[in-house]
């Protein structure tokens, strides 16, 4: 009964994706060839590149951002540490 449940769910995802695919393609052969921004400004609104200060503020939210999240992780491998320190403590005293 899984085995059944499992091939129609996947069957008809399947499915789905080539509809989705094959309503897409015309849309997609329709675009110019070098559509979108030059790679160098990907992650940034289309006006940042005139703006200084908002190129400030960007580089201070991605900086702030990259210490929090090394702080995190590091949080976490000590709580991680602790945690597996007092699971061997219990298995010695087991």
């Amino acid at each position: 009964m899984d085995e059944l449940i499992f091939k129609i769910i996947f069957s008809t995802s399947i499915i789905g994706l080539t509809v989705i695919i094959f309503r897409k393609i015309p849309v997609l052969t329709s675009l110019p060839a070098c559509a979108g921004r030059p790679a160098s400004s990907a992650g940034l609104p289309a006006q940042a590149g005139q703006d200084k200060f908002f190129l400030k503020i960007f580089k201070f939210v991605q900086q702030f951002l990259n210490k929090l999240k090394i702080t995190s992780e590091k949080s976490e491998k000590k709580i991680e540490n602790k945690q597996n320190e007092n699971y061997w403590k219990e298995i010695k005293k087991s």
